[in-house]
């Protein structure tokens, strides 16, 4: 038996301490498959994000009069 199973089963040894590992286990494997999934949608709308800028863009500069309104908002 190696150090870590050792170490594992001293981890786990009582039935708070097991749901408590295991908890936190989950806990990170669920952070990380949202951070993965975040990540990916990120890449895929990237693209979007990037056309919407540019169309802000054209409006703040083609029609200062529509910017103005855009940028006075009061309820942002």
């Amino acid at each position: 038996m190696s150090d870590r199973t050792s170490f594992y089963r001293l981890m786990l040894n009582s039935d708070r301490d097991h749901y408590r590992a295991t908890h936190l286990f989950y806990y990170l494997i669920s952070k990380t498959r949202l951070n993965i999934a975040y990540n990916r949608s990120f890449r895929r709308n990237a693209q979007r994000r990037c056309n919407a800028m540019r169309e802000n863009m054209n409006i703040y500069l083609t029609r200062p009069d529509a910017a103005r309104q855009i940028f006075n908002r009061k309820d942002v």
